[in-house]
């Protein structure tokens, strides 16, 4: 994730350093011992997967009602 405004060559260089690092098997050894996937999509498809998790989880929270506690973290 970067700030809004990002230079696009500045995503894309990041983007491509990421998914080179991704493809190390150490790298991806390392992250899937820990439960997670090591994708390295591109920027879009990151994109588009934020959004989709986004619209997952506010429904489940609004269905369940749940609601933030005062000073959490």
């Amino acid at each position: 994730l970067v700030p809004a405004g990002t230079p696009a060559v500045i995503v894309a260089k990041l983007n491509k350093d990421i998914v080179a690092t991704l493809k190390d098997p150490q790298v991806r050894s390392q992250i899937a011992a820990q439960g997670a996937d090591p994708v390295g999509n591109s920027a879009a498809e990151f994109n588009s997967f934020i959004s989709r998790e986004l619209v997952k989880w506010a429904k489940l929270i609004k269905e369940a009602n749940i609601k933030a506690e005062p000073g959490g973290a």
